[in-house]
């Protein structure tokens, strides 16, 4: 996801108001998780008289990289079910020679902008945080810019930690010298220097990482970070729904079998920890959206993702979920603006 596309989100705790424009979402230092029980085509339905006012809009994606005919054919198809599951109405989305080009509305067009996010999504054991204060004590609590609650899942007794030096660390669990020169040098509060786009490396590298740009609660918190352990690929579906005690907006994710096996041993490893070790970040595109905390294995399929969203938040978050990342990241290479006659 270019830096450009979703900010508004919170995933897991997840953008917790992020303003979708750039994939990215707020992230949470940490939250408290608990058990509990090719042609051009229309998105979205068809273009209503209220839609079209205001004048039209077009955004030009193209790859980062050279994009095959399929990766292109791929990417409008992915697009077109992120702007049907927003109920984005009156978008038309064209594939040319190389690019993509979304049309619709001159109103929807940071939504329009969003639609290019690449969607990267992994879930990694956290090794250290950092606050913009500076460093803090393990036992201290930090400020949550929301809350983070797995539900579905039944606590499991029977924690099964793996033995071995986590990548990333030394013999005596501190952060090796490659990735602690890495986390010291990262300035979160530097635009130019903050890793987004990408997930900074690769699933199975340690990595050094920003709360989510919009996240005002977390804004300036680094991380540095334990190789994936779970991915876009193990969540089955997403679902923006509404909490009907509170009243708020949240992102139910359901996980595939494997994904449910692979959150049991992951929660299982990190409730024997002391924080920030307890806590595994949900990055999307290279931002982390939350960073909950975990005192028992839980094992189940389902997890509910709260923060700051509303229903368009959650509903762009949902969809870039549900529709898998796309095949290459992409930029933006021409905003056009046709203001109404």
């Amino acid at each position: 996801m270019p830096s450009s596309h979703v900010r508004p989100l919170a995933v897991l705790s997840l953008v917790t108001a992020l303003a979708l424009s750039a994939c990215s979402g707020p992230a949470a230092p940490s939250k408290k998780v608990t058990g509990a029980g090719a042609g051009a085509t229309r998105a979205g339905g068809a273009e209503s008289p209220a839609a079209s006012g205001g004048g039209r809009s077009s955004v030009t994606f193209r790859g980062t990289s050279a994009l095959t005919t399929g990766m292109l054919r791929d990417t409008a198809e992915r697009m077109r079910r992120r702007a049907t599951a927003q109920g984005l109405t009156g978008v038309r989305i064209d594939t040319r020679s190389d690019s993509v080009v979304v049309t619709g509305p001159a109103a929807e067009t940071d939504r329009m902008r969003a639609l290019g996010s690449t969607g990267l999504l992994h879930f990694r054991p956290v090794l250290a945080m950092e606050g913009p204060g500076g460093p803090q004590p393990t036992d201290t609590p930090r400020p949550r810019q929301g809350r983070a609650a797995t539900e579905g899942l039944r606590a499991d007794p029977t924690a099964s930690p793996s033995a071995g030096v986590v990548p990333g660390t030394d013999a005596s669990g501190a952060l090796d010298a490659a990735l602690q020169r890495l986390f010291t040098a990262l300035d979160c509060s530097r635009p130019g220097q903050r890793p987004d786009g990408t997930d900074g490396g690769a699933p199975r590298d340690p990595v050094v990482a920003c709360a989510a740009a919009g996240d005002t609660t977390a804004r300036g918190t680094k991380y540095a970070l334990a190789p994936a352990a779970l991915d876009g690929a193990d969540v089955d579906a997403a679902k923006a729904v509404r909490d009907t005690q509170t009243g708020s907006w949240q992102v139910r994710l359901s996980f595939t079998v494997k994904g449910a096996a692979k959150l049991a041993d992951l929660t299982g490893r990190l409730a024997l920890n002391q924080a920030p070790r307890n806590e595994f970040a949900v990055i999307l595109d290279g931002a982390v959206l939350t960073a909950p905390s975990v005192g028992q294995r839980l094992t189940g399929g389902e997890a509910v993702i709260s923060g700051s969203f509303d229903r368009r938040s959650a509903a762009q978050l949902a969809a870039l979920v549900s529709s898998g990342a796309l095949p290459a990241p992409l930029s933006v290479a021409e905003v056009t603006t046709v203001p109404a006659a």
